[in-house]
């Protein structure tokens, strides 16, 4: 499973999947990732990695994944985070949270600005696996 990117005209569209709704979440959290940091964890081998815990609430599932993305934004942007990967999703009755592996940023720039994650034809489908197509706006 995971994520692979499309075709948007303005903007960035990756199709997610999972077996699970905690894999589905965690393939857009990698996706976002992806972007933000062109995979480059070539720069951090001297750097210990520390455990960023993010925390979204939401009325329903798509609710759940913007916010939950939008956070992880805020925190890389805001906090000057450095994401190098997911380690877990979990639910509650109304929230995510996810555990984000990565560091504080030590003079490392993003690859790219993400401005957030849309709800643009957002609709997130079961049937054997979980699918969604998401759009970050750039």
């Amino acid at each position: 499973m995971g994520f692979r990117f499309v075709e948007h005209q303005a903007d960035i569209a990756v199709q997610l999947e999972g077996k699970s709704k905690e894999e589905l979440f965690v393939s857009g959290i990698e996706a976002l990732i992806n972007l933000l940091t062109d995979n480059d964890s070539e720069n951090n081998k001297n750097c210990t990695p520390q455990l960023l815990v993010i925390e979204a609430a939401g009325m329903d599932d798509e609710e759940l994944l913007v916010n939950i993305l939008n956070e992880l934004l805020f925190r890389c942007y805001n906090e000057r985070w450095f994401p190098l990967t997911c380690n877990s999703v979990e639910f509650s009755e109304s929230t995510v949270q996810a555990q984000i592996e990565g560091y504080k940023n030590q003079g490392k720039s993003l690859s790219r600005e993400i401005k957030a994650a849309t709800y643009h034809m957002l609709e997130i489908r079961k049937n054997t696996v979980w699918k969604t197509r998401l759009v970050f706006d750039v």
